[in-house]
């Protein structure tokens, strides 16, 4: 027997022995024995997760913790840099509430949250809807976030939502859509309901983010009532195929497209891939997709106050 199979087998017969092991090479995240530790399913179960002096706790050992178990190895400014740390200064200068659609595992519902302000979470998928429960009940934010468990597009009612295979969905999104062509392969489909956010939301928003895997744009026109009347920031995944869709909304609802640059968020005329952005195309998917930025035509410009504090801990 190899001897790293030998470790593997102590260290499932010993979770204890396993944590304590991660415990110890958490400060050198991408490490061998991190990148050992992830490869054979010995994470904690358990992490604290810390941004910005804000924590909270995220499950790891679940075929849909994909994003907890980066966030463990690299640090949770590593996943969708600049958006972990520009979330914290947003949710500091925000008046509403945060809004998020396809809140997936719940990293940025959960971080929110952790500031102290209210979150709705919009989550119609079965594969990872428990674990999302589970990570607000773990960071004991039950009372700060509250989980719509439908999906959301322009029209109310019913539809249908296609998982994707496991192999494929394996990445850092989730990726269960309404969207039959998203993926090009599904494990299954089922009906959920479906809201519109204009219907649905009985508060005023300050931030709104929409990562609906390909219906961003049905999400947004949604919501044109809550747009105009609340005047939220909007963080939006675009793809390739409804750029120009969401361009012209925002035109349309007195909005101005804004990019990342030289830490502030700088307006731009037209949706387009960053230069250097780290663009997502996986085989299995139909389109590059990229997060873009909506912000009021009257606001301040938005400028990026660096974080000190980036950690993810086991729990012993």
């Amino acid at each position: 027997m190899k001897p790293t199979t030998l470790l593997v087998r102590v260290l499932k017969a010993s979770p204890r022995l396993a944590n304590l092991l991660a415990h110890l090479v958490e400060r050198r995240p991408k490490g061998r024995a991190a990148r050992f530790l992830a490869a054979n399913d010995l994470l904690p179960d358990l992490i604290t997760v810390e941004v910005g002096g804000n924590a909270f706790s995220m499950h790891t050992r679940n075929p849909t913790c994909l994003i907890a178990r980066s966030i463990w190895l690299n640090g949770p400014l590593s996943y969708e840099p600049p958006l972990p740390e520009l979330m914290v200064n947003l949710v500091r200068d925000t008046a509403g509430d945060v809004v998020v659609v396809g809140a997936n595992t719940g990293f940025y519902a959960l971080l929110a949250a952790a500031t102290g302000i209210k979150v709705v979470a919009y989550e119609p998928s079965r594969s990872v809807l428990a674990r999302l429960r589970a990570n607000i009940k773990a960071s004991g934010l039950e009372e700060q976030i509250t989980v719509r468990p439908v999906a959301v597009a322009d029209t109310a009612g019913t539809a249908t939502l296609y998982e994707p295979k496991l192999a494929l969905a394996n990445t850092l999104d989730s990726s269960a859509s309404l969207d039959a062509t998203f993926k090009r392969e599904h494990s299954g489909s089922y009906t959920v309901p479906v809201v519109r956010l204009d219907d649905d939301l009985e508060r005023p928003i300050g931030i709104l983010l929409v990562d609906a895997e390909g219906l961003e744009y049905a999400v947004l026109n949604g919501a044109r009532r809550t747009l105009a009347e609340s005047r939220p920031i909007v963080i939006v995944e675009v793809t390739d195929h409804d750029a120009h869709l969401i361009e012209e909304f925002a035109q349309a609802q007195h909005y101005r497209i804004h990019e990342w640059r030289s830490g502030e968020l700088v307006p731009i005329e037209h949706i387009v891939a960053p230069a250097g952005a780290a663009l997502v195309n996986h085989s299995d998917t139909r389109s590059n997709y990229w997060i873009t930025f909506l912000l009021p035509n009257d606001m301040r410009p938005v400028k990026h106050h660096q974080i000190a504090g980036d950690r993810s801990d086991p729990q012993r």
